[in-house]
């Protein structure tokens, strides 16, 4: 509590909300040091003969997708929304990795998975110039209190968009669509930094602006973006502070 400690969590939410039993904190106290905002994108086969999610009443064959596992972060707003969608698809695990995973897509073995924003960049960009897939939809990000395309895939329809348009506005009030929007917002903010509750306020400040300065360092984000080809979306303290405080109001 000295604040030598800085944690950066990927199942923080996840184990807090489903998981208590694994949870040794309490989420309403762990305080945010920063993150940054992120998404996820399905996409599949070009062969589906769609051009996103938003078509899937045209789709003539199941979809077989693959996740790394139905909870994780990254793929339990996909399997919601695609139960909502009312789709004939089954979920496909055991694959080791996204890079697995997106070979079997090229390969034919599945015809939709999902990749973060960085795989997406770097791997899934070049598969989609080559006519080998199609995005089909994003999680998005957390943006005042609401979940909106992330503006780096500013063409890609999320989830909730998706279904607001094809199912109504009446879906928004079903506990599948709010489950959806909980777990659209965990992963909106899979990255980030945290202080465990007690660290002196003077300690958390003092850490928090370094945090700040550091990531809107012009020369970090130079080489940040030649790395992923990318610009982060940083969230400083407060609004990150801002997000995770929702996303534990939800999920009471």
């Amino acid at each position: 509590k000295d604040g030598t400690f800085i944690g950066q969590p990927s199942t923080l939410f996840t184990n807090g909300i489903f998981l208590p039993e694994r949870a040794k904190y309490d989420l309403a106290k762990v305080r945010w040091l920063g993150g940054q905002a992120d998404t996820s994108v399905l996409f599949g086969r070009k062969e589906l003969g769609i051009k996103s999610a938003e078509e899937f009443a045209k789709l003539k064959e199941k979809l077989f997708v693959a996740l790394p596992q139905i909870t994780d972060q990254r793929s339990a707003p996909i399997v919601i929304f695609l139960r909502l969608m009312g789709v004939d698809h089954k979920i496909i695990t055991g694959y080791g990795s996204s890079g697995d995973m997106r070979a079997a897509i090229v390969r034919g073995e599945i015809n939709a998975t999902a990749d973060s924003l960085p795989g997406y960049f770097a791997a899934v960009r070049p598969l989609v110039a080559q006519g080998i897939v199609v995005p089909l939809g994003q999680a998005g990000i957390v943006k005042g209190g609401q979940i909106v395309r992330d503006p780096r895939l500013s063409d890609i329809p999320t989830y909730t968009e998706i279904l607001v348009k094809l199912k109504g506005p009446e879906i928004t009030k079903t506990l599948d669509y709010r489950a959806m929007e909980l777990v659209s917002s965990i992963n909106g903010l899979i990255r980030g930094w945290i202080y465990p509750p007690g660290v002196p306020d003077e300690v958390f400040e003092a850490t928090a602006a370094a945090f700040d300065k550091v990531l809107h360092d012009p020369e970090m984000l130079k080489v940040f973006e030649k790395s992923v080809g990318y610009m982060p979306i940083h969230l400083n303290a407060a609004e990150a502070q801002e997000v995770a405080n929702k996303i534990v109001e939800d999920s009471k």
